[in-house]
């Protein structure tokens, strides 16, 4: 990698640490994960979305003029 033989000659600096590579690596692999993970979930999402949703005016409990003129049942 260019930061390990590049950048002590340009600078003048000492070498990088080991650190470096690591958080490289865990970039390169990190970023394409999540990335195609979120790609998996949008498609979920999009058929979610996609789905009939039921009608919020109507329930399975009451009819809609119960609803208009609610009392109390014993």
């Amino acid at each position: 990698m260019g930061f390990k033989t590049e950048w002590p000659m340009t600078t003048g600096r000492a070498p990088i640490p080991n650190a470096a590579n690591i958080v490289w690596i865990v970039w390169v692999v990190l970023i394409p994960v999540v990335y195609f993970a979120g790609v998996a979930l949008l498609r979920r999402q999009f058929r979610q979305e996609r789905a009939p949703k039921p009608d919020p005016y109507t329930s399975l409990e009451t009819s809609p003029r119960e609803s208009m003129n609610p009392q109390r049942r014993y």
